[in-house]
Formats: C-alpha cells, sequence, structure tokens
C-alpha cells in the first residue's frame, strides 16, 4: 500500500512511484486501444476493506495520502458500506480509474503489430545468453545462433525508458511496446498462469 511504500522509502519516493504506475495505467490503455487486436482493457474502480476493527487505521493512513497528493479515493465508514453494498464492514476505501488486460491478448496484439512494422520474429527460439556492446545488443540461443539488435540498445543499456526519449524517431515507438511487452509478459507469467486471464493492475476487492 502507499503508505507502506512512505514509511520504507520516504513520501517523495513513494508518491513519484504511484504517479508513475497512474501514468503507467494511461499509457498502457492508449497502446491498447491503438492496436488491432483487442486486450479487453477496461477501468475498473477498486473497494479495499477492513474486517477487522485494528485494520481501520491501514486504510486511514492510505486515504490520507492519497488524498493529500490528489489521487482519487474515497473513505467510507460501516454506514456507508452497508447501504451502498449490502454487506458490514468497519471501513473502506473506494478508488478510481485502475485498470484491467487480458496479457496474453495484449502481448499477441504488441508481437503482430511490431511485425506488421517489420520485426523479425523469431519463435520458439530459447534464449540462452547475452552480452551489451557500445553498439548493439547480442542474444545467443541454444541452437547457437545469435540475435543482434541495434535500434534499442541505447535506452536498454543505459536503462533510460522515459518516453521523452523513445518517441523520438520511428524506431522509438516500437521499442516502447517491446518494453511493456516484456514487463507484462513477466508478470503474467511470474505469478503462474497457465491460461489465457484477465490480469488486473489493482484487484477490485481487497480485505484487509
Amino acid at each position: 500500500m502507499l503508505f507502506e511504500l512512505v514509511n520504507t522509502f520516504g513520501e517523495e519516493t513513494a508518491i513519484a512511484h504511484t504517479k508513475l504506475c497512474e501514468a503507467a495505467i494511461n499509457d498502457i490503455e492508449h497502446i491498447a486501444h491503438s492496436l488491432d487486436i483487442s486486450s479487453d482493457f477496461l477501468r475498473r474502480d477498486s473497494l479495499y476493506f477492513a474486517s477487522y476493527k485494528e485494520d481501520t487505521e491501514k486504510l486511514e493512513k492510505e486515504y490520507f495520502y492519497l488524498n493529500k497528493h490528489g489521487f482519487q479515493a474515497t473513505l467510507l465508514d460501516e454506514q456507508e458500506i452497508k447501504k451502498k453494498y449490502g454487506f458490514g464492514k468497519y471501513k473502506a476505501l473506494y478508488t478510481f480509474n485502475d485498470g484491467e488486460i487480458n496479457p496474453f491478448k495484449f502481448n499477441h496484439a504488441l508481437i503482430a503489430d511490431a511485425v506488421k512494422k517489420g520485426v523479425r520474429l523469431y519463435e520458439h527460439t530459447r534464449i540462452n545468453g547475452k552480452k551489451f556492446t557500445k553498439d548493439a545488443a547480442v542474444f545467443s540461443t541454444e541452437n547457437g545462433y545469435s540475435i543482434t539488435a541495434t535500434a534499442v540498445e541505447k535506452h536498454i543499456l543505459n536503462n533510460k525508458i522515459k518516453k521523452d526519449l523513445l518517441y523520438e524517431d520511428e524506431h522509438k515507438e516500437d521499442l516502447f511496446l517491446y518494453l511493456f511487452s516484456i514487463n507484462l509478459s513477466s508478470a503474467f507469467f511470474h505469478v503462474g498462469i497457465e491460461k489465457p486471464a484477465a490480469f488486473a493492475f489493482s484487484k477490485d476487492i481487497t480485505e484487509y
């Protein structure tokens, strides 16, 4: 939660991180709607509620920082929860404009769009090594071949994934999509989902 990030990393860093997350959802929404294949992107609001009285303080702290820094959120008391949702909880935090997407379809949409723009796709190719040089990124395959990429190296190597850099020329947008594909693919497989399923940037209902 945001207040926990504040406690760990400081308020400035925690708020910057949260604003970047908010911007990332906006960027992913824009990209998803621009692709030929639908990835079922939807805007979702979220409800976090406290089932135990001692947990209400967490939601109050969370609301304090969200409200302080301009994030859309509403803190609901027990009566408001009962009236709105029909069940009883001590306190709840309602947040707005989270995002939901199918990462399997989104990755395929990104790949299809990249191929349409001339990117070469190497299916069923396992990478077992990588080497970054001044002019290129070279990936080795388990069959003894190598794939050399020169269009993306200056941003990956310098670790500067910023929109103002990515859109300087016609190749940068492809890199932006490629990086989103890597990030979402990693999240998708990391949680152990074996079949296509919707991935929520924020859970719809979370209990504390």
